[in-house]
């Protein structure tokens, strides 16, 4: 008689659904993490921010019908400008989506989301 075989799962772990983009944004929602992006997309600007006060906000403006489809991770985070010192807070939106075709309403859904903010 065959041995039955049983999958071991961690019982304070619940499964990753729509790992590509939950993965992603549970990584950017920390701080070190949103850093290294910016620092590989804007370094100018990731140099002017203050990571050890920057904070996630917990909102989304993904709506229901959209949710597994995309996710988005929203920080405020003190900001000092290069040229006059000036400090404020700024607001940065990241918008994780993973699309098997291009989307021709992605302007205005981007529009809205930004609206939103």
């Amino acid at each position: 008689m065959p041995k039955k075989t049983q999958t071991v799962r961690s019982a304070h772990l619940p499964p990753i659904r729509e790992f590509a983009d939950r993965g992603v944004q549970w990584l950017l929602s920390r701080p070190h993490n949103l850093r290294g992006l910016l620092t590989i997309l804007a370094p100018d600007l990731a140099e002017a921010i203050d990571y050890t006060r920057a904070r996630t906000v917990p909102t989304t403006f993904i709506p229901a019908n959209l949710c597994k489809r995309g996710s988005d991770v929203v920080y405020l985070a003190p900001y000092r400008d290069a040229g006059t010192g000036e400090q404020r807070e700024v607001w940065i939106y990241i918008l994780i989506e993973h699309q098997s075709r291009p989307d021709p309403a992605m302007g205005l859904r981007l529009l809205f989301y930004l609206a939103q903010l």
